[in-house]
């Protein structure tokens, strides 16, 4: 990143666009990512400059908060989707997610009116196949792929309760 350039596109690879930022870090110092233009509590935040401390995501680019004032690394984890003309998926992603994926086609497919398989009732049930393996899926990230339920602690006057 240069210095005074906040706003810079995204180059994912072919066949995929940035969908989120899951992690930011500039000049080797983690930054808030996933925050709208709502949540950044600098004021006047596009006229100033500094250490980024937000980056912003768009569909097509993203935005250091508050500009730059000294070049440095923007290191990223960003999760990707692919784009609607992809030809493929990724053998493990789809060994993985393939029920899922099996199910949100057919909901859109059995929507499609007179076709000969135009089917209301079991697109409703695909859809909601499609909806629970999504749910799913979220989960399993959300554990970082273990199986380990979720903790969250109860912050009291000074102290950790969980």
């Amino acid at each position: 990143m240069v210095a005074a350039t906040a706003l810079y596109p995204f180059v994912p690879p072919t066949g995929a666009v940035v969908h989120a930022i899951t992690y930011a870090e500039f000049a080797g110092t983690a930054i808030e990512c996933n925050v709208g233009e709502s949540g950044i509590m600098i004021y006047d935040w596009r006229n100033q400059t500094g250490t980024p401390t937000y980056v912003l995501s768009g569909a097509t680019e993203l935005t250091l908060v508050p500009t730059p004032d000294v070049a440095g690394t923007l290191t990223m984890t960003v999760a990707l989707k692919p784009t609607p003309d992809a030809t493929g998926i990724d053998d493990s992603m789809f060994n993985e997610y393939r029920e899922g994926i099996i199910s949100g086609a057919l909901a859109r497919l059995m929507l499609s009116p007179k076709k000969p398989y135009s089917n209301p009732a079991m697109a409703t049930y695909h859809q909601q196949q499609f909806t629970i393996k999504a749910g799913q899926a979220g989960m399993r990230q959300a554990r970082n792929y273990t199986r380990a339920p979720l903790q969250t602690a109860i912050l009291s006057r000074g102290r950790t309760w969980g």
